[in-house]
Formats: C-alpha cells, sequence, structure tokens
C-alpha cells in the first residue's frame, strides 16, 4: 500500500496538479532507473524526467485519471486513462490544438530504499499520433507529405521525369498510373473519358518513349526510377477528386 500510495501522489501531483517542483517529483526514481517507454528505452532518472516532460509540452492541460491499481510486493501497476490537447509540440510535430484521449498501462518496480527502479509503459502510440494528425508513413518520395494529395504536383512529377528520349504527356502519366497497376485499357478509358484505343495509343506511346516494349518492363523501369508511389499517389488523388468511372 505504501508503494501505490507513492504512485498515485506522483502521478497526480506530476499530471493533474502541474507541480512545477520538477525534479523533487522525480526523486521517487532511482538514479539509475531502467526505463522502458513508448518514446525509448535507456537508464535514469533524467531520462524519465525527459519523457515526462514531452508529454506534459504537448498536451499542456494533460489530465490523467487513474482507473486501477494493482499493487504486488514491491510492484505497482497502474491502469490510466489520458487526455487533453495537442497544443504544444511533439516529437518533431507541431501541435495541431486536436484533443487527444488515450488508454495506457504502467508498472511501477520499487527497490528496497522504496525508489523505482524500473518502470515501463504501454500505450498505443499509433492512435496518439493518428489523433494528432500526423503523417506517419515514412516518405517514400521528397515531398509526398504535401504532394500525395495534389493531382497537379503528381502530374508534373511524372510528366518530369527523366526516362528516356521524350516526358510523358499528363494524360500519359494518367493513364500509366492506372495500367502500371493492371487495369484494363476500356476500364481506364470510362475514368478517364476517352475510348479505350486512345489508351492504348498512350500506353504505346509511352512504351517508345521510355523504350520499355512489355509491361513487365515498364514496370521495372518505374521501380528502378522510384515512380512506383509517385504514380499509386497520382491514382488515388485522380479519384478522389470526384473522378468516378463513367463521369
Amino acid at each position: 500500500m505504501v508503494y501505490q500510495k507513492k504512485v498515485h501522489e506522483f502521478m497526480h501531483e506530476y499530471w493533474n496538479l502541474k507541480n512545477r517542483e520538477v525534479d523533487q517529483l522525480h526523486q521517487i526514481f532511482a538514479q539509475n532507473t531502467i526505463i522502458n517507454s513508448p518514446l525509448g528505452k535507456d537508464i535514469g532518472r533524467s531520462f524519465i524526467k525527459g519523457v515526462n516532460e514531452k508529454w506534459r509540452h504537448a498536451i499542456p492541460n494533460l489530465e490523467i485519471k487513474p482507473s486501477e491499481f494493482i499493487a504486488q510486493q514491491n510492484k505497482v501497476v497502474a491502469i490510466w486513462e489520458g487526455s487533453g490537447n495537442n497544443d504544444g509540440p511533439f516529437n518533431g510535430f507541431e501541435g495541431t490544438s486536436k484533443p487527444i484521449t488515450y488508454k495506457g498501462t504502467t508498472v511501477f518496480e520499487f527497490n528496497d530504499a522504496g525508489e523505482i527502479e524500473a518502470y515501463t509503459c504501454y500505450l498505443d502510440l499509433l492512435t496518439v499520433y493518428q489523433q494528432m494528425g500526423y503523417f506517419l508513413e515514412r516518405e517514400k518520395y521528397d515531398g509526398q507529405r504535401i504532394a500525395r494529395h495534389n493531382l497537379d504536383i503528381l502530374l508534373k512529377k511524372i510528366t518530369s521525369a527523366k526516362i528516356g528520349a521524350k516526358n510523358l504527356t499528363k494524360q500519359e502519366a494518367l493513364c500509366l498510373s492506372f495500367w502500371i497497376h493492371g487495369m484494363r485499357a476500356k476500364d481506364i478509358g470510362r475514368l478517364l473519358d476517352i475510348s479505350y484505343r486512345t489508351v492504348q495509343t498512350y500506353v504505346g506511346n509511352i512504351m517508345l518513349k521510355w523504350d520499355c516494349p512489355s509491361r513487365a518492363q515498364l514496370y521495372d523501369c518505374v521501380v528502378a526510377h522510384g515512380l512506383a508511389p509517385i504514380l499509386l499517389d497520382l491514382q488515388l488523388a485522380y479519384q478522389a477528386q470526384g473522378h468516378k468511372q463513367g463521369q
């Protein structure tokens, strides 16, 4: 019960009351405490203090509500829910002012001196990032974060690609984005509101311009020049802008 009281007081003082005596509060952790956190693994009181401060800066009004404490020998397990607004920077991202709610479980293990010698926190960081609205995927090409929903930028990236003797036209680039992923000429024609024969002509032009006499070779060329993710984003962006089949 003594350890449970220590954990409860620390969580309440630090997270809910926003006690500014940060160094003093973290004296509950041993100098060489072992930390296993969603934001990293390391050893030392200074590390856990830095982790906690990251959360408090990112969500200044963060409130932690414990729902259950389980105490056994020298261990205390705290099950809790956090909520607040992402008004500050977090892990290299600017604050979004979006409301955040997430659940977690933290295990505190005490030594004989009554200090926390091991700390392990479990929470779904992906859920937090998603609520903050962060772009989580590693960019597959330069500027993907901005370009992926911008049809004009994506078209420019494909039509300015330095492959073969001539650049593609915008219509050829659109055809390629669907054709390279296995769509038939008739289906592409309906999407782009052109005849399937025109689609076939565009595909033939692409093969000539890029010196790729087969679909397999054209696909290899696209991958080799890093265009595959751009073409996929182009396909998705075109469809997202309301260009439906039959329109």
